[in-house]
């Protein structure tokens, strides 16, 4: 049971810090970057915690609001069932 209790929360900060990676590099390298092409690397970091920062405060805003895990869950797989054909073209 303590094994239990402590493999859950170390999963869910795995994706947490793997969601937080994902958008700070794609808001770094895809947006930032292409708008700014000779931006300096320490404020570039910077836009890095900035986009790590409000993901946290849309995710908190999300939970805080009180839709149910089932209508969380729904949605979510909703959103990356639509998200997955363009991403399949792109890659193609």
């Amino acid at each position: 049971m303590p094994l239990y209790v402590l493999v859950i929360p170390a999963a869910c900060y795995s994706t947490i810090d793997g969601g937080a990676a994902a958008m700070s590099s794609v808001f770094t390298v895809d947006i930032v970057k292409k708008l700014r092409p000779n931006i300096s690397e320490k404020l570039l970091f910077t836009f890095a915690k900035l986009a790590m920062l409000i993901g946290g405060v849309v995710a908190a805003a999300i939970i805080l609001s009180g839709v149910d895990v089932t209508s969380l869950v729904l949605t979510t797989y909703a959103l990356k069932t639509a998200v997955l054909l363009p991403l399949t073209l792109a890659i193609v």
